[in-house]
C-alpha cells in the first residue's frame, strides 16, 4: 500500500472558509495585474494541496480541480487567470489518468512549479521582444501599470538605448491607487527616467513616437482589456498616426469574443486602435 505524505487529521474537512477567504482576497486585489494574480492562485493551490487529506487520491485530485475551477472565476475579465489555471486543471486530469501510484502532494507541487517556470520564461521572452520595439531617440508613452512594459523599458535602457518615457497620470483613482504614479516609480527604481503627463493634457503632447501598454486580456479579434485610461491613450495615438503596441504574454489571449465582462477602472480598446500585439512568440496576427 502506498504511503502518501499529506494531511491525515481525522475528521478534517476541506477548508472552504480559508479557501474562500484567499479567493476573495484575490478577487478584491486592485493593486496587482493578471499575471501576479495568476501566480498567487497557483500558490494557493500548492498550499492547499499540502493540507488537503488525500487518503482517496482520486477524490483529492477532484477537490483540487474544483478549487481551480472556482479560482478561474474570481476575475473574469482577466484571461490570464482562466488560461493559466486551465493548465493546472489539465495537469490534474493527466494525474488522474496515470495507472501507477504517485505521491499526490509532490506531484501537485511539481505541476505548479512547472507552470510557474513556464510563466517566467514567457515573461522573459516577452520583455526581450518588447525591448526590441524601442529605438534610440524614441519617445514612449504608456499608462496604467504593466510589469511587462516596465521591464521592457528597463531592458532597453540597460541595452544602451537612449529614449524618453511619458506616463499618463490618470485623474480617477481606483480604491486610492494611482497606477501611472506606480509605473513611474517602478521605472525610476529601475534606472529609467520618465515624466508624468496629466490625463487631461494628452491632446497637447508632442514628439511621441510609440504608444506601449500591457493588457489584462487580448480578445480574439485583437481588441484589448486594460486599465484606464488606455482607451483615451489608444485613441490619441490612432488619431495622430502614432504606432500603438500591446505587450503581453500569450496566456492573456482570450479564446472567445464578445468581450469579457469589464470591471470598474478597465477599458476596452478596439482592435482598430492597436498596431500589433507582441508576446513571447513575437507579433500575433488576428483575423
Amino acid at each position: 500500500m502506498t504511503a502518501y505524505r499529506c494531511s491525515t487529521k481525522p475528521g478534517r474537512e476541506w477548508p472552504m472558509n480559508r479557501q474562500e477567504m484567499k479567493a476573495g482576497q484575490l478577487a478584491l486585489d486592485r493593486k496587482h495585474g493578471a499575471s501576479f494574480l495568476l501566480r498567487q492562485a497557483l500558490l494557493i493551490l500548492k498550499d492547499e494541496a499540502a493540507e488537503l487529506p488525500c487518503g482517496d487520491w482520486l477524490d483529492y485530485l477532484e477537490q483540487l480541480t474544483a478549487m481551480a475551477l472556482r479560482l478561474q472565476e474570481i476575475r473574469p475579465a482577466m484571461a490570464a487567470i482562466k488560461n493559466g489555471l486551465q493548465v493546472f486543471i489539465d495537469g490534474m486530469a493527466g494525474l488522474k489518468a496515470e495507472s501507477v501510484p504517485f505521491e499526490p502532494v509532490d506531484s501537485v507541487a511539481r505541476l505548479v512549479e512547472s507552470i510557474l517556470h513556464s510563466l517566467d520564461l514567457k515573461f522573459h521572452d516577452t520583455v526581450m521582444n518588447g525591448a526590441e520595439l524601442i529605438k534610440p531617440g524614441d519617445q514612449i508613452i504608456s499608462c496604467s501599470f504593466s510589469a511587462t512594459v516596465c521591464s521592457a523599458l528597463i531592458q532597453a535602457s540597460a541595452a544602451g538605448r537612449s529614449f524618453a518615457a511619458l506616463i499618463v497620470d490618470e485623474q480617477s483613482q481606483a480604491q486610492g491607487l494611482k497606477y501611472g504614479e506606480m509605473m513611474a516609480s517602478a521605472l525610476q527604481a529601475g534606472g529609467v527616467g520618465c515624466d508624468l503627463v496629466a490625463e487631461d493634457r494628452l491632446d497637447s503632447i508632442q514628439g511621441v513616437s510609440l504608444g506601449l501598454v500591457g493588457a489584462d486580456s487580448v480578445l480574439s479579434d485583437g481588441s484589448l482589456i486594460n486599465g484606464y485610461p488606455s482607451l483615451q491613450l489608444a485613441r490619441t495615438c490612432f488619431e495622430r498616426q502614432i504606432p500603438f503596441y500591446c505587450l503581453c504574454e500569450s496566456h492573456k489571449l482570450a479564446s472567445s469574443y464578445p468581450p469579457l465582462p469589464l470591471e470598474e477602472g478597465f477599458d476596452l480598446i478596439p482592435a482598430t486602435y492597436v498596431t500589433a500585439v507582441v508576446t513571447e512568440k513575437g507579433i500575433i496576427s488576428f483575423p
